[in-house]
């Protein structure tokens, strides 16, 4: 999925797992007006610190220094534009939450408040919950997610109704090929990780070994009983589907795999695993025409084009307080949002 875009966001009714420190005054000046609604300073730092705490890209951008808080800023308002023209839509759709919609969102925040609403042996009232973890309002909080809930629900509908053509499904193949092009593997992993240099040694002579067998017809599922040490993989026999989005990830792997042709073996080898592997075969758009996959992945281009139309639009208002958005800082909520991102990047690599 394209990441440097603004686009549907799947966020889960939770508690966000970071403490909101970036506004001294609760609500602040007023930054955005849409359609004469106003987005005050912390609401607008709550857009902020959620795009830091929910995308990854942007995050790690961030840290790496390939953007600035600027350009964070510059997210928060295409989000905010998003959000209120994708709920103005909503709206004039008829899109309405059920009762028992409404009791579930409200049961999710009595919930959330009652898990947490005891720090440092204290008990905080609603005010004070709201305002030490979000730095919001009980009101705008309840608001923004029911509003969301609303906004889900009316992408859902128009999702229904999108018709998908071979023109939609080759677009989005272009768009997101790195998530949908699909190299059937079968593979099988020994664990290096805390073994000495000689150890490690003997672990990839037997994997040269293993790949020598294979190549001479040994049988890869039991092989991948009998060595691997991956679980997951045990599980499927050593069948996995491996995407071009993983060379983020393990582009050691990467490196092997796109130069492979069908049923042909290769290792690879990281500081912590050794991969032994064989390409079965590659669906590409023609092998994918009537998969689900790139019915699904079709369905997402149209919508995001949808909304990337809609919001590009002039349909509703959007006034920016220029010298409120230059002043606004967030910066607290960007560190916390490193500390976390840090935190999550430690325990990958282990």
């Amino acid at each position: 999925m394209k990441k440097n875009k603004i686009i549907v966001l799947l966020l889960a009714i939770l508690l966000i797992c970071f403490l909101f420190t970036g506004c001294n005054k609760l609500k602040g000046d007023v930054v955005i007006k849409v359609e004469g609604v106003k987005v005050h300073e912390n609401m607008f730092i709550f857009f902020c610190n959620m795009l830091l705490n929910q995308d990854e890209f942007l995050a790690s951008s961030l840290y790496i220094d390939e953007i600035t808080l600027d350009d964070v800023k510059e997210s928060g308002l295409n989000f905010a534009k998003e959000y209120f023209f994708r709920l103005n839509e909503a709206k004039k759709y008829g899109i309405k939450l059920t009762e028992d919609e409404l009791k579930e969102l409200k049961d999710q925040f009595n919930n959330d408040y009652e898990q947490y609403k005891k720090v440092d042996g204290k008990t905080l009232s609603r005010k004070e919950f709201y305002e030490y973890y979000y730095g919001l309002t009980e009101k705008q909080y309840t608001e923004f997610w029911t509003n969301w809930s609303i906004i889900e629900k009316y992408t859902v509908e128009i999702e229904k109704q999108i018709e998908i053509t071979d023109e939609i499904k080759e677009k989005a193949y272009k768009e997101y090929y790195d998530y949908i092009c699909t190299y059937n593997m079968t593979m099988l992993t020994l664990d290096i990780r805390d073994l000495s240099e000689e150890k490690a040694q003997e672990r990839y002579d037997l994997a040269v070994q293993i790949k020598e067998e294979l190549e001479n017809g040994g049988d890869f599922a039991s092989y991948v009983e009998k060595y691997c040490d991956d679980k997951a993989l045990k599980e499927s026999k050593g069948d996995i589907d491996y995407y071009p989005y993983f060379q983020y990830t393990y582009p050691e792997v990467h490196q092997k795999v796109i130069g492979m042709i069908d049923g042909e073996f290769a290792i690879a080898k990281t500081d912590e695993t050794i991969y032994v592997m064989r390409l079965d075969s590659i669906d590409e758009l023609e092998e994918l025409s009537d998969s689900d996959i790139l019915k699904e992945w079709a369905i997402v281009y149209e919508s995001n084009r949808l909304i990337e139309e809609l919001v590009e639009s002039e349909k509703y208002s959007f006034e920016v307080n220029d010298k409120a958005y230059k002043k606004c800082d967030i910066s607290k909520v960007a560190n916390e949002a490193m500390i976390y991102w840090q935190s999550i990047w430690a325990s990958e690599a282990k």
